[in-house]
C-alpha cells in the first residue's frame, strides 16, 4: 500500500467500514463514528470545497480536538489543497495573523471560538465555515457533486501542511510539511511498537501539534485503530477509567501527575496500572526532558513505556525507545533510516543533534532567512539541541544550545 492519504483513507474504508474509528464523549460513556463514514465525509467535503475552486488553496483550520476538525483537516491537506492547522489557544490578534501569515483562502473555525473569528471575515473577504453546521452542509452538498469531481494525484514532495512550531523558545514559525516527510517515520515506529485493529488510543494531545496530529490521528488511520478524544483535561483519569485504552501519548507533566497519584496508594504499582485502565500496551512519552528516577517507576510498575524525541520540524519523527526497553537514560534509538550528527561535540560527546532525511521539513513558509539558518547546504536540519549520540544510536539530551 503507498503511504499517502488517499491510499490509507482508502484501505480502512475497505477493511474497517462498519469498525469505530473516532470516538467522543456523549454523556457517560463515547459514541463512535466508523472508518467508512469518516472515509464518506472526507471525501464529499473534498469534492464540496472543490466545487467551490477552491483546488490547491490554503485552509486554516482553528478549533478544538474533534470528529470535524479531523475530516477537514484530512480533505485538506490529502485531497483539496493545503491545511494550515493553528492552536485553539489562539486569541483574535494572533488569529488574524495566522491567517495573513498562511495565505489562508478559507477558514475552517469551532463556534466554540466564534467570539475570536468575530469580524474577521470581513477583514479578509474569505469563507469562514462552522465545523459543527457549515461542514455538514458542505458534506451534503459534496454528495451531489462526488461522482463529478476528479481528485488529482498528489505529489508526495509537495506542501500538503503549514503547522506552527510551540514558540516556547521563540517566535511560533510556520512548517512546511509534505506527505513524505508525514509518513516517513510510519515503519520505523511499528518496528518499535506494532499495533493493528484491535488496539485502542485515547488523545488528549491537540491535533494542531505533529505529535497528537501526526503520531495518533495518521497512526489510527493507517492501522484500524479506535482514537478516543478526551473532553477535557481536567477528566483524563476518569476518561481513561471508561476507554481503558492500549495505546496512550503523554508528556512528562501528565505522567508525573499520574504518578504523585499512584504513590498516595498503599500499592503504588497497582494504583498506576488502574490509572490507565489495565490494558495499556504501549505508553508514550514525549515533549520535554523527564528524570530517569521518574521514567523507571513507571518501568518498574509494569508499565511499557516509550521514550520518545522529535520536533514539529522533523514531523515529529527521530527517535524512539523500543518496546520493554529498560532503558531510562536515552530518548530512544534514533530512526533506522534517519541520519544524526553531533556538532561540536565537547569531550564527554555532546554538541547539537542535526539530523538529515525524508523527515526534515521541506522550510518555514514565507521565510527563507529562517529556513537557511535551520537547514544547512548538505541539507541538515539543525535542531538547536544538545545531545549525544551512542554506537547503538541510542539518542540523550542534554537541553537546548
Amino acid at each position: 500500500m503507498d503511504l499517502t492519504f488517499p491510499a490509507i483513507l482508502d484501505n480502512a474504508s475497505r477493511r474497517w467500514p462498519g469498525k469505530g474509528f473516532i470516538y467522543t464523549r456523549n454523556g457517560p460513556g463515547f459514541t463512535g463514528k466508523t472508518f467508512g463514514e469518516y472515509a464518506s465525509d472526507v471525501r464529499t467535503l473534498s469534492a464540496a470545497l472543490i466545487n467551490q475552486g477552491l483546488t490547491g488553496k490554503h485552509f486554516l483550520i482553528y478549533g478544538e480536538n474533534s470528529y470535524e476538525w479531523m475530516v477537514a483537516e484530512l480533505a485538506c491537506s490529502g485531497f483539496t489543497g493545503i491545511s494550515c492547522v493553528v492552536s485553539k489557544n489562539l486569541k483574535k490578534g494572533d488569529l488574524r495573523a495566522a491567517i495573513a501569515k498562511t495565505d489562508a483562502s478559507a477558514v475552517f473555525y469551532s463556534e466554540s471560538l466564534a467570539c475570536e473569528t468575530d469580524g474577521l471575515q470581513k477583514d479578509f473577504d474569505i469563507p469562514f465555515f462552522s465545523l459543527q453546521t457549515d461542514l455538514y452542509r458542505l458534506i451534503d452538498a459534496g454528495k451531489a457533486v462526488a461522482e463529478h469531481i476528479t481528485f488529482s494525484e498528489r505529489d508526495m514532495d509537495a506542501l500538503c501542511k503549514i503547522i506552527f512550531t510551540s514558540g516556547t523558545t521563540s517566535q511560533p514559525k510556520a512548517v512546511m510539511l509534505s506527505q513524505k516527510n508525514i509518513f516517513s517515520g510510519v515503519n520505523s515506529l511499528y518496528v518499535r511498537a506494532p499495533m493493528n485493529e484491535l488496539d485502542s488510543c485515547y488523545l488528549f494531545l491537540p491535533l494542531s501539534h505533529t505529535y497528537g496530529g501526526i503520531y495518533n490521528f495518521v497512526s489510527c488511520l493507517k492501522y484500524g485503530i479506535g482514537l478516543y478524544l478526551c473532553s477535557d483535561i481536567n477528566l483524563l483519569a476518569e476518561e481513561l477509567g471508561i476507554v481503558r485504552p492500549t495505546i496512550f501519548c503523554a508528556v512528562p507533566q501528565v505522567l508525573e501527575r499520574f504518578m504523585d497519584l499512584a504513590k498516595a496508594s498503599t500499592e503504588p504499582a497497582k494504583a498506576l496500572k488502574q490509572i490507565f485502565g489495565e490494558n495499556l500496551r504501549y505508553l508514550f512519552c514525549g515533549g520535554s526532558l523527564w528524570s530517569p528516577e521518574d521514567r523507571a517507576f513507571y518501568k518498574n510498575a509494569g508499565i511499557n513505556l516509550l521514550e520518545a524525541y522529535a520536533l514539529t520540524e522533523t514531523a515529529s519523527s527521530l527517535s524512539i525507545s523500543y518496546s520493554s526497553d529498560k532503558d531510562v537514560e536515552s530518548v530512544g534509538k534514533v530512526f533506522e533510516h534517519i541520519e544524526v550528527r553531533i556538532d561540536s561535540p565537547d569531550e564527554n560527546g555532546y554538541g547539537e543533534i542535526l539530523t538529515r532525511g525524508d523527515h526534515v521539513f521541506l522550510g518555514y513558509y514565507n521565510n527563507e532567512k529562517a529556513t537557511k539558518a535551520a537547514i544547512d547546504s548538505d541539507g541538515f536540519f539543525h535542531t538547536g539541541d544538545i545531545g549525544k549520540m551512542d554506537s547503538e544510536r541510542r539518542l540523550y539530551l542534554k537541553g537546548r544550545g
